[in-house]
């Protein structure tokens, strides 16, 4: 696995960049269970193993976006489980 290159963001956030990642999400998950928290935003130019809902293939070639955001919200799980959805439409009316 390549090394991230680490940016700062806004406040609580920073970005991890990488040329080539199995998965932005995967690396979510790592990072949560090496005990990171909060405000990571793992970015991939390209995936080698990136999957969709209930666990489809996902086409991943470069020039796409590939991105998964570690937060930890407080709010009950049944709002944060809706979080993927409206962070989904926020990016679609933004482009």
């Amino acid at each position: 696995m390549m090394e991230a290159r680490q940016h700062n963001l806004l406040d609580d956030y920073h970005l991890l960049s990488y040329d080539v990642l199995d998965s932005t999400n995967e690396e979510a998950k790592r990072l949560a269970g090496g005990g990171a928290s909060h405000g990571a935003v793992i970015w991939a130019k390209r995936q080698t193993d990136g999957r969709g809902r209930m666990g489809r293939e996902w086409v991943s070639s470069e020039g796409n976006l590939f991105v998964s955001v570690l937060l930890s919200p407080d709010c009950p799980l049944e709002q944060c489980s809706q979080l993927s959805f409206v962070a989904a439409l926020a990016a679609y009316h933004t482009v």
